[in-house]
């Protein structure tokens, strides 16, 4: 069956694993620019918890573990997605644009 509805905009589900834990160094650079909550982080095959004395907290593209990760212990990263952090409000234009196609979407959907 389709999919009918807006877009999937932010979803990324991208895995990056970290390779270079020492059991020395704390943080670690990511791939994407993403919050802590926007992360499933997995270190040595359990999922850890995010947050100011948790397991780990983010800032832009850096990665900081409050305990350093041990050398040859699987760990990975799962973005889950980017936080909305704004919502502009859209044209006139734009709006009835959408209002157009979600019609138009609807019509087909019940046959019409």
């Amino acid at each position: 069956m389709a999919y009918i509805g807006r877009g999937i905009e932010l979803g990324q589900h991208i895995k990056q694993s970290i390779t270079t834990g020492n059991g020395v160094l704390t943080a670690f650079t990511m791939e994407l620019n993403a919050s802590q909550n926007s992360l499933l982080v997995v270190y040595g095959n359990v999922i850890q918890e995010p947050g100011t004395g948790k397991a780990y907290t983010c800032s832009g593209t850096t990665i900081t573990f409050s305990s350093p990760p041990a050398a040859n212990t699987p760990l990975y990263i799962i973005y889950l997605g980017q936080e909305l952090v704004s919502v502009a409000n859209p044209s006139t234009a734009q709006a009835t644009a959408i209002a157009q196609n979600e019609a138009a979407a609807l019509a087909i959907a019940l046959g019409g």
